[in-house]
Parts: C-alpha cells; sequence; structure tokens
C-alpha cells in the first residue's frame, strides 16, 4: 500500500506571506528611520522617492493625489520636456516640466512650468535645488500614502497588523507545542 504525498501548499504560502511580510515591515521600518533623522526631507528608498502631488498645476499630466515617484540624480541628466522635483524653501517641492536649460560658468539650471499653467515659473531652478527626475505617478495613490504616514494611519495600518501578526505566530507556536506534548 504506498502513501499518498501532499504537496505542502499551505505551509509554502504561509511562508510567501512571513517573507513578504518582513520585507514589508523591514521597507517601513528603513522609512521610520529616515523620517525621524531627516523631518524636512521625504525618505527615499535607494535613490527612489515618492512624493504626493498637491495641487493641478501638471494636469493633465498629474492630478492633485497622484504620486510620483522621482529618482535622485545630477543636472547634467535632465534634459528639456523631463519633469523634476525641486526644492523651493527647505520643506516645500514643486514638480514641472523643463522647457529650457542654462548652462552658465559650468552650472546647469533649469527654466520650469508647470502644464497647467500659462507662465514660466518665476524662479530659476539652479542643481542645488534638483530633487531628481520624475520616472513615473500612480494615480490617486498618494492620498493613501499620506493616510499611512499620519499617525492614524500608522496606527491602523501598521501597528495592529505587527501586533496581529505577532499574536498568531504566538498562537501557533503554543499550539505546535500542545500537539508535540500530545504526540509525546
Amino acid at each position: 500500500m504506498s502513501k499518498i504525498y501532499k504537496f505542502p501548499y499551505r505551509k509554502i504560502i504561509t511562508l510567501i506571506f512571513k517573507m513578504l511580510f518582513a520585507v514589508i515591515f523591514v521597507l517601513v521600518l528603513m522609512l521610520l528611520v529616515q523620517m525621524s533623522k531627516h523631518p524636512n526631507q521625504p525618505p527615499h528608498i535607494l535613490g527612489y522617492q515618492g512624493l504626493t502631488v498637491l495641487s493641478n498645476s501638471m494636469n493633465p499630466t498629474f492630478a492633485t493625489g497622484d504620486l510620483v515617484i522621482v529618482e535622485t540624480m545630477s543636472a547634467s541628466d535632465i534634459h528639456k520636456d523631463d519633469i523634476i522635483t525641486f526644492k523651493v524653501k527647505d520643506t516645500s517641492y514643486i514638480t514641472h516640466r523643463v522647457v529650457d536649460t542654462i548652462k552658465e560658468k559650468g552650472e546647469t539650471s533649469f527654466v520650469t512650468k508647470g502644464d497647467n499653467n500659462n507662465v514660466i515659473d518665476e524662479e530659476i531652478v539652479h542643481a542645488n535645488h534638483l530633487v531628481g527626475k520624475v520616472l513615473f505617478h500612480i494615480p490617486k495613490l498618494g492620498y493613501i500614502a499620506n493616510f499611512v504616514i499620519s499617525k492614524t494611519g500608522f496606527v491602523l495600518l501598521i501597528i495592529i497588523p505587527l501586533i496581529g501578526y505577532v499574536s498568531l505566530e504566538f498562537y501557533e507556536r503554543i499550539r505546535n507545542n500542545d500537539d508535540n506534548e500530545k504526540v509525546s
């Protein structure tokens, strides 16, 4: 009589979810550390950062609430018609399209304009104010990102699931110990 082999689907799926949870947990932890060390700068992972669009100056390209993914790059990699993010003050960021580049005394600067604006921006963007180039955007995800980094969102989406995960792990270990004691 041969034994029927059962493929451990449940164990594999559980392992995948645990690994996914661990990766997400580490990423969130990295973001929280960056936010606490540099509270006036948006957090980034491996040179990429997500920023929420707060105005309609780039309509129809981006709308309010969209999340733009910005890659850190040098001014020499930026060209006309690229969409860039730059600092205006220490805590303010603007994402607009480059309409002209200016090279003066070995320094690159940019003339920018919002797609939905009638005139170019008043200030020229100098290379030291450049944050990076927009790679892509995700519609409306900025609203969710802002909720997640709020205190309420952090508690509801990070702390409570973490407590639930730890509780389930603890329960499984107790149950496995009870099962092992019954077998012995």
